[in-house]
């Protein structure tokens, strides 16, 4: 685990109200005074909690006035994920103290770090950006969230993790059609996603009939004669499909 650095000490004072101890760090600081945290420097912090003598002690020290831009912010962003690529948590973690907007996206997809984390099976970085305060609910390009890309992986525990945090079961509604096992499908009804009857027959179709029966199963009001827009059977359509397939 990285070890806590004087800029986090610090803002963690400044947030608290310790000033004494506050003004100990900024002292500690040394010629640092300008390292940023959180995107954002010692000075701008103090600004920000209103601290008028840690203020006038960082600026007697030459403190300055710093945020990271977009750009500055996006080149950190990708150099956690490198290190989350490489299984190097601590530079990731510590990475992420410099960060200032733990939502922004990266790669090749578009996607926020707690995605990238999460679909990767990084249960430690999840927790950590979790603390930052990471919005659960940012969607990539596919307009799927964190929770939906982690059911995806079948990792259902960190799934589960993630919805005990507050991600909202809803976005699981669009993971019905991709339940390619039993243990997912009873997942999801676990949770109480509800498939619809177009959702067995995509399960019939695409020959997952321990899916469909699931489905089929989950709900008293299943309409096994649900038709199309054509007024044909979706069920028969299905079956008629996977037959000839």
């Amino acid at each position: 685990m990285a070890k806590k650095t004087l800029e986090a000490h610090l803002h963690e004072s400044l947030s608290s109200g310790n000033t004494k101890k506050a003004l100990y760090v900024a002292v500690l600081l040394g010629n640092n005074v300008n390292n940023i945290y959180r995107g954002k420097s010692p000075l701008c912090w103090a600004r920000e909690f209103g601290n008028e003598e840690v203020l006038a002690c960082l600026e007697k020290k030459g403190a300055k006035d710093i945020l990271l831009s977009r750009d500055e912010n996006i080149e950190i962003a990708k150099k956690i994920n490198k290190a989350m690529e490489e299984g190097d948590n601590d530079k990731a973690i510590e990475l992420m103290d410099v960060l200032g907007d733990v939502d922004i996206k990266v790669g090749k997809w578009d996607e926020p770090l707690l995605m990238l984390a999460g679909t990767s099976g990084n249960r430690e970085v999840v927790e950590r950006l979790i603390e930052r305060g990471a919005d659960l609910e940012v969607e990539n390009e596919f307009d799927r969230t964190t929770l939906a890309e982690v059911f995806f992986t079948s990792n259902l525990d960190l799934a589960d993790y993630l919805i005990e945090k507050g991600a909202k079961k809803e976005s699981l509604n669009r993971c019905l059609r991709y339940a390619y096992s039993v243990k997912k499908a009873n997942y999801l009804i676990e949770k109480g996603i509800l498939p619809s009857e177009k959702d067995v027959s995509w399960a019939i179709k695409n020959n997952y009939e321990n899916v469909a029966m699931i489905y089929l199963e989950s709900s008293e009001n299943m309409d096994i004669n649900a038709k199309d827009e054509r007024n044909k059977s979706l069920l028969l359509q299905a079956m008629h499909e996977n037959h000839n397939n």
